[in-house]
């Protein structure tokens, strides 16, 4: 739907551009002085840490006593990924030295959060101050035994508005705010911030960079303070991908990554909170050092891990997403109202991801729990809708509850989950909520897949919870050019993940525009005419803009009129390739690459011409010379740019790898294109040398013949063919 014009108007006022008012009616915002705000167009400062009120204010009194009195303080760091952060936000912006300390219990620990044994344990070490990263809140019995012992406790937390009935606890936590109030959706590595500045009476804005790390990693409702937050620290963290400015060599090294894989820093499933988050799970202790070292070596290791780790969860995420796909096939989701399954095999910290996947795909809220210890079962809960008000009903059920409104991680007796499944099951059909399945944001066609569009969707961002990643839609587009591999971790290893590259064309632009889609190999493509969901991406390493494939399905039969569609002869002349037509520039070697070129026209609705010669040379010398300079220099190659510099079928092109690799050539299909390096340093023998030259020639000569059919045959034959063949086009 298109925006009444005075809106339109009002808001190229604010930022001249084609495609933000309409990407902003779309998604409901109407009010003007709501959207000058929404952009951030004023470049709000954050506002006053004491919006906390009381308890803020005790925090800052009682941090500094204890700076003033030397006494020992412990940072007490939830071990996922925004507890890292608060705790690395804490100590550069607490700079407290060898008088602090830091507690981080191992992962399979952090439903409990505080435990009375370690109190003690700090207590007798001499420590007076603990301060809470990100946990806390639920802890009453423990807090009370703190307070019994004369141990000091200031929690940093927002996972449950539940405050615990204890005087003299300083509780910092967003979610005891008005919900309306500007700060009640900070995270907690937010709110840390807020307590520093607090402290200094100024913002640390070299912390900035942290605090976007934290958000990315967790999931954020970007509204309010909490949006206008992550805006400002972008600039800081923009300064940490620039070597010469840098000051975190780890979020360097970690932002280089992103880009080598093309991901978007600021992604959630792929970015740089997806690779905090795996490196989490394993090492958590060291995502601290990571964020904080100065130490290029240290940060180097600790960040080539966190890659490791976040490549080789994708592959374990397949694995598992496919056995969670099975076994829905078991439950008929035509009367279930909910998803919930378990299973001893599945890993617990591959169940958050796995549970996204399956709850956006199905719109149901998706339960799905690890039963490696079947007493007590630890799973992870999904939904659009807040899960504390279903689960609630429920808590007798359960043995341990923490996280957010829509992502929970759980815990019950496994002697409990028939129980649990039902109790689900009935609440949701009492309580039934209205599922809205948001529709894609724009239309566009493939010419508008640009910088245009790109700084129209950054406007948007931050997108979390309620913010979504801007969809796209490009209706009457077809895939080509389909290249299905393997991913590798930064090892070399392959993934059992799968990752197709494509082109993707319409009418609109005829060399059309590179993209992928993870977790699917080329089968999955429809052939012919489709319409296509997608992320736009901008590849900064390539210098180029790139769609990432959401789902794609093919569109009706199109009626194609015999010699509705002119094909042009410049075989023999050229210099007419202004207009705008389909263009074959290689010479073919069979009628079956004449009919995808055909169809591609007719997708187009435009003139195929035949813009190709007789190619004669022998092209031995090319195949040699260019594995050699791309084995020399590492340099990736397309598959379809080497047949092209070979004027070749993709069929010879697959005999002629072969013989490379017989010469001590090592070829591997990339996610940038053909990688080929020498498995040897010594030359092959002659005799080797001469017979591979022998057969590549033998090939060429019989392909050579073939297509000197193709450039002499008359118009009249090829018109004849493709109008017998239209039939067969109109099922595209």
């Amino acid at each position: 739907m298109m925006p009444p014009a005075d809106f339109i108007k009002a808001i190229e006022a604010i930022e001249p551009n084609l495609y933000l008012a309409r990407l902003l009616w779309q998604r409901g915002h109407r009010d003007i002085a709501e959207i000058r705000r929404f952009l951030n167009i004023d470049r709000s400062q954050s506002g006053d840490p004491l919006a906390f009120g009381y308890d803020m204010e005790m925090a800052v009194q009682r941090i500094k006593q204890a700076t003033a009195n030397d006494e020992l303080v412990a940072l007490w760091s939830d071990p996922a990924p925004d507890g890292i952060a608060t705790t690395a936000l804490l100590w550069e912006g607490l700079k407290l030295g060898d008088r602090m300390t830091i507690v981080q219990p191992d992962y399979d620990y952090c439903f409990r959060g505080l435990s009375i044994a370690e109190l003690d344990r700090l207590k007798t070490q001499g420590i007076t101050l603990v301060i809470t990263c990100d946990l806390g809140s639920h802890n009453e019995i423990e807090l009370n035994h703190a307070k019994s012992i004369g141990l000091d406790i200031i929690i940093i937390d927002h996972h449950t508005d539940d405050r615990p009935n204890i005087t003299n606890i300083i509780h910092l936590n967003s979610r005891h705010l008005d919900q309306n109030h500007s700060c009640a959706t900070l995270p907690s590595v937010a709110i840390a911030y807020k307590l520093i500045t607090a402290l200094q009476e100024k913002e640390p804005t070299n912390l900035l960079d942290i605090v976007a790390i934290g958000m990315l990693a967790d999931l954020v409702e970007y509204k309010g303070e909490a949006r206008t937050l992550f805006q400002n620290s972008i600039p800081q963290l923009q300064l940490q991908a620039n070597p010469k400015t840098a000051t975190r060599p780890g979020i360097q090294r970690l932002l280089k990554h992103c880009r080598d894989h093309g991901d978007r820093a600021t992604e959630f499933n792929s970015g740089l909170g997806a690779r905090i988050r795996s490196l989490s799970q394993i090492q958590p202790e060291a995502c601290i050092k990571l964020l904080t070292t100065d130490r290029l070596t240290e940060a180097t290791v600790i960040a080539d891990q966190a890659e490791l780790g976040y490549t080789r969860s994708l592959g374990l995420h397949k694995e598992v997403l496919d056995q969670v796909l099975t076994a829905i096939q078991t439950i008929d989701l035509s009367t279930s109202e909910a998803i919930v399954l378990a299973n001893p095999q599945w890993s617990f910290n591959t169940l958050t991801s796995v549970a996204k996947t399956i709850e956006e795909r199905f719109q149901k809220p998706t339960f799905l729990f690890s039963t490696e210890d079947p007493k007590i079962i630890r799973g992870i809960g999904r939904s659009t809708q807040d899960l504390y008000d279903l689960l609630k009903p429920q808590m007798h059920l359960l043995h341990q509850l923490g996280g957010h409104p829509n992502s929970v991680s759980l815990s019950l007796q496994g002697e409990n989950l028939a129980l649990f499944t039902q109790a689900i099951d009935h609440h949701l059909r009492l309580y039934k909520p209205n599922v809205v399945i948001p529709p894609p944001d724009l239309c566009v066609t493939v010419a508008e897949l640009g910088a245009e569009l790109y700084k129209a969707l950054r406007f948007i961002e931050p997108c979390g919870i309620g913010n979504p990643v801007p969809r796209l839609i490009l209706r009457n587009v077809q895939f080509d050019d389909l290249i299905t591999s393997n991913i590798k971790d930064s090892k070399q290893q392959r993934i059992a993940y799968l990752q197709t590259q494509f082109k993707l064309y319409d009418n609109t632009k005829q060399n059309g525009i590179s993209g992928s889609w993870s977790g699917h190999s080329q089968d999955d493509i429809p052939k012919g005419l489709c319409d296509a969901i997608v992320y736009l991406e901008n590849n900064v390493d390539k210098k180029r803009y790139e769609v990432r494939l959401i789902e794609c399905c093919p569109v009706s039969p199109i009626e194609i009129k015999p010699n509705s569609i002119p094909i042009l002869d410049w075989r023999t002349e050229s210099g007419k390739s202004t207009q705008n037509v389909i263009r074959l520039t290689q010479c073919p070697s069979d009628w079956n690459t004449l009919k995808v070129a055909f169809r591609r026209a007719i997708a187009a609705q435009q003139p195929l011409a035949l813009d190709y010669r007789n190619p004669t040379q022998n092209n031995w010398p090319q195949l040699i010379g260019i594995a050699k300079y791309l084995a020399r220099t590492g340099e990736p190659i397309s598959p379809q740019h080497y047949c092209d510099r070979l004027v070749v079928s993709a069929t010879t092109f697959q005999i002629g790898l072969e013989i490379l690799r017989t010469l001590g050539f090592e070829i591997t299909n990339q996610r940038d294109g053909l990688q080929i390096s020498r498995t040897t340093n010594n030359p092959p023998e002659i005799a080797e040398l001469t017979a591979a030259e022998s057969f590549w020639t033998i090939r060429i000569r019989e392909e050579r013949f073939r297509q000197h059919y193709f450039a002499q045959v008359s118009l009249t034959i090829v018109e004849a063919f493709l109008s017998q063949d239209s039939s067969s086009l109109t099922t595209l």
